[in-house]
């Protein structure tokens, strides 16, 4: 399992519907989407491997309208006692 963590920002008026359209039509990806401030929306991914979690970010949400920027921190685990 990989996650990452995701910082978007967003158009001022896009912030809702950033975050109501995150995690719709992810595959073999969960996400969860909160606004914390004006334009921005925190995402916590969780996917099966790196490359969904590649296309989750490049494909699917990059593509969402209102999107400005993407900032991500992606947490790999390592080891067997990681």
């Amino acid at each position: 399992m990989v996650r990452a963590y995701i910082l978007l920002e967003t158009a001022a008026d896009k912030t809702a519907a950033v975050q109501a359209s995150v995690g719709h039509g992810l595959k073999n990806c969960l996400a969860i989407g909160h606004s914390l401030w004006p334009s921005e929306v925190i995402v916590h991914l969780e996917c099966t491997n790196l490359e969904c979690l590649n296309e989750a970010i490049t494909h699917d949400i990059a593509q969402l309208e209102g999107v400005r920027r993407i900032t991500a921190c992606v947490v790999v685990k390592g080891g067997e006692n990681a």
